[in-house]
């Protein structure tokens, strides 16, 4: 679970895109989204999981 407060979601054609700010609808600040989580060397990282 990666803890987001909104992402951008891009609609439109190509070459004129245009951002969405998308948050919570209800009370909460957070989101949560899918992710993975790993460690390189000595660096952690992590991946969303977007569609």
């Amino acid at each position: 679970m990666i803890p987001v407060g909104g992402f951008y979601e891009w609609t439109g054609a190509k070459g004129r895109r245009q951002p969405h700010f998308i948050r919570s609808a209800g009370n909460e600040e957070t989101l949560f989204l899918a992710g993975l989580a790993s460690r390189w060397r000595n660096l952690l990282t992590c991946t969303i999981q977007t569609l």
